[in-house]
This record gives structure tokens, C-alpha cells and sequence, in this order.
């Protein structure tokens, strides 16, 4: 079970609120008519540890002990193929409700709705599989644009109740990259934009994607000295390698 929880001490150093976590995981599935599934999956955070900070007068406390996540509710139904085939497909859903702590990091305190489409088959001694959501589309985009800031020095992490990409600039959280996807007839509009060299004043006079008080950056403001076409040049090749990447295991 990974996390994404950063914060920045007043030092302006990063640190790690959950480290390393030992995490048991709780599942059941019940299959009808060899087509159609029905599963749960309860995390159980067993044992946690971190590093605990302050950012001005607010203390970020890293979790210990045991607990719960949030549960997981999911079903899917086989559209072609059949078990242990070439190639088969299905699609289904998964519903994440809020029964973690969202101070032990093992909950961000919504309800949240997954859509997902997945491809397999088996040949031989080879076995392949992948599996691509909403959710799941968001994290590998922010993990692209969280690549390819590393790239240039740049430490970006993604937030999971706020989706985009962050940095801490001297020490205060500040968003550099945004998502807005809309999903029709099977297309994804919009997608992701990265300040990288522009007027961030007009910011001031609104909220920042509905987040009072959120501070903006960009690639300029870091150091970073780029062209909008050099910068969609070099993302764009992070963003094939993240979207397209599939695991394969040989049994």
C-alpha cells in the first residue's frame, strides 16, 4: 500500500509522514455464472511509521499503529473470451467508501466511484493483463508529470483528495501542474497543463481549482528555463511511457 504524503519542516526539508506500512489485506469474491464477479478488499494497516513535522504552527503527526482503510467494493462482468484464453475482456466498477482515517493517512473522507475496463489472456507459460480506470489514468498522468519534473531537480508529489501536481516552494505547498479530464464515446478531453512560464497573478484574484488560499507555481518561479514547446516535447514522452506501460508475469 503506497503513500503520497509529503510534508515540508521548517527547514524547507521533505519529509516522509508514511514511510513504510505492513498492510493485510482482507478480500472475498463470489462469481455467477462464470461471467460475472463480485468482490470486496478491506486494508488493514497492521504497523506504520514515519517521520512527524511542522510547517509554521500546524504539526503533520505520522501515523502508527494499526487501523483500516477504506473499503472497497467491486464487480465486473466478462464482455468476450473465457478463462484461460488467448485474449478476454471486461468491465466493471469499483466503490471506495470512507471507512479509513483520513489522519492516519489510510482515508481521504470521500466516497469515491471507479469505473474500469480490463484486458488478459494467457498463451503458454506467458500471462499478461491490464487494466485501465479513471482513477487509475489520473495517478499515471501525475506520476508522468512528477517524472518528468524529477528530471530537472524538481520534487512534485500528487495529493489523492486533490488531484494535480505540487511542490513545496520555501517550504509553503504549491501547485504547478492541473487535471481536468472529461470522458465521452470512449475519447478523453482536455487532460493535464504545467505552468511553465507565465503571468501567475490573475491566481490571485480567484481559488485555485475551488482550494481557498492556494499558492501557484510554475517551472520559471523553480529555476527551470523552458519554452511551452520544449516542455510539451519532453512531458509527452513521459506521458506515453506512463500511459502505456502494461506488466507482464511469466508463471
Amino acid at each position: 500500500m503506497g503513500s503520497r504524503a509529503a510534508a515540508a519542516s521548517t527547514t524547507n526539508e521533505v519529509s516522509a509522514l508514511v514511510r513504510q506500512e505492513l498492510v493485510e489485506h482482507l478480500q472475498g469474491a463470489l462469481v455467477l455464472w462464470r461471467r460475472a464477479r463480485f468482490d470486496l478488499d478491506l486494508p488493514v494497516p497492521l504497523a506504520q511509521s514515519g517521520t512527524s513535522t511542522a510547517v509554521g504552527d500546524q504539526v503533520f503527526g505520522a501515523p502508527g499503529g494499526a487501523g483500516i482503510g477504506d473499503l472497497r467494493l467491486g464487480a465486473s462482468v466478462r464482455l468476450f473470451g473465457r478463462a484461460g484464453a488467448r485474449i478476454t475482456g471486461a468491465a466493471g466498477a469499483q466503490l471506495f467508501l470512507p471507512t479509513g482515517d483520513r489522519k492516519a493517512f489510510s482515508s481521504d473522507g470521500n466516497l469515491r466511484f471507479w469505473p474500469q475496463v480490463m484486458v488478459a489472456g494467457s498463451y503458454d507459460r506467458l500471462t499478461w493483463g491490464a487494466r485501465l480506470g479513471v482513477r487509475e489514468m489520473v495517478c499515471r498522468i501525475e506520476d508522468a508529470v512528477i517524472d518528468w519534473l524529477a528530471s530537472h531537480d524538481i520534487a512534485g508529489y500528487g495529493k489523492r483528495d486533490a488531484p494535480g501536481i505540487y511542490v513545496l516552494e520555501n517550504g509553503v505547498e504549491a501547485k504547478i501542474g492541473s487535471l481536468g479530464l472529461k470522458v465521452r464515446n470512449g475519447c478523453t478531453y482536455h487532460g493535464v497543463a504545467v505552468n511553465v512560464a507565465m503571468d501567475l497573478c490573475p491566481f490571485a484574484d480567484i481559488d485555485p481549482c475551488g482550494y481557498p488560499g492556494l499558492r501557484v507555481t510554475q517551472l520559471a518561479s523553480l529555476g527551470v528555463s523552458r519554452t511551452v514547446t520544449q516542455a510539451g516535447d519532453e512531458l509527452a514522452s513521459r506521458l506515453e511511457t506512463h500511459l502505456y506501460s502494461t506488466r507482464t508475469v511469466v508463471q
